[in-house]
């Protein structure tokens, strides 16, 4: 059975644990919020010269036809690019799949379907420099300060567009607002020569956030603010557990009173 010291030993392991196990979850999410907002990056042109050693193993003629990213960053890079490669119709007119990550560790999937032979040509735009293209714009610059939220959401090269221009940029911002009410952009860039083919916004509105909106978009506020959230909030559940547990012993102890005390007055 059970004695007072040992009950009371047991609610504090049982205490120490919830706090371990709030600590670890709180630190855990601030490692993983930080690595994936501030982990390495790198850029189309980066990632494409580790893509073409892969595609020239897989097929001599190989060539480059569409590029594009996984979660870009603000500045045009991204954490891994993924390239479409075709080969000469004559020999396979099959095309691969290949992805470049941030660490240059690449995976490969050959499509089984046939895939135009219209290579990217007189590429001399790389995602960041197409990004810098598009923010300088007017019509980008009203987007982005009236939706400070926006994020790049798609970020294509493609190696066929009209008017004989060889490899476009194509470069998407989303908004997604408050209340489902999203705002978009759209940039499409020449990537050859960095000249602005079309400039889409839409800009119906301003848009409606909460007052501590802004903050959660400010670095410096988050790496100061967050981990010492996240270890106050745990120290204020733990407490909370704490109390409600010694609450629950005092009451404990007052009945195991009030029943020994009946005892001895019946023994009486």
């Amino acid at each position: 059975m059970l004695t007072r010291g040992d009950i009371l030993n047991l609610k504090m392991t049982v205490i120490l644990v919830i706090v371990a196990i709030l600590a670890i979850l709180a630190i855990g999410g601030s490692i993983v919020y930080f690595w994936n907002t501030y982990k390495p990056r790198i850029t189309a042109m980066e990632g494409k010269s580790i893509a073409d050693q892969t595609a020239l193993k897989w097929s001599s003629t190989a060539v480059s036809v569409w590029a594009v990213s996984s979660t870009i960053n603000y500045d045009g890079r991204a954490s891994s690019w993924s390239y479409e490669y075709a080969s000469e119709p004559s020999l396979s007119g099959k095309g691969l799949y290949i992805t470049v990550t941030s660490d240059f560790a690449v995976t490969t999937s050959e499509l089984k379907f046939p895939v135009d032979y219209i290579p990217i040509t007189n590429w001399s735009i790389d995602s960041t420099d197409a990004v810098n293209i598009a923010k300088a714009n007017s019509t980008i610059k009203e987007y982005l300060s009236t939706y400070s939220d926006a994020k790049i959401s798609r970020m294509d090269l493609v190696s066929h567009y009209p008017d004989n221009i060889s490899c476009v940029w194509i470069v998407e911002w989303n908004s997604p607002g408050l209340w489902d009410n999203p705002h978009w952009a759209e940039v499409r860039i020449d990537a050859t020569t960095g000249k602005i083919l079309m400039v889409e916004a839409d800009l119906e509105g301003p848009p409606v956030y909460p007052w501590y909106y802004p903050t959660l978009e400010n670095t410096i506020f988050v790496l100061c603010i967050l981990p010492p959230l996240s270890i106050c909030i745990v120290i204020l559940v733990a407490v909370s557990v704490w109390k409600i547990w010694k609450k629950w012993g005092e009451k404990e102890r007052k009945q195991a009173y009030q029943e020994l005390k009946q005892k001895w007055e019946e023994k009486k």
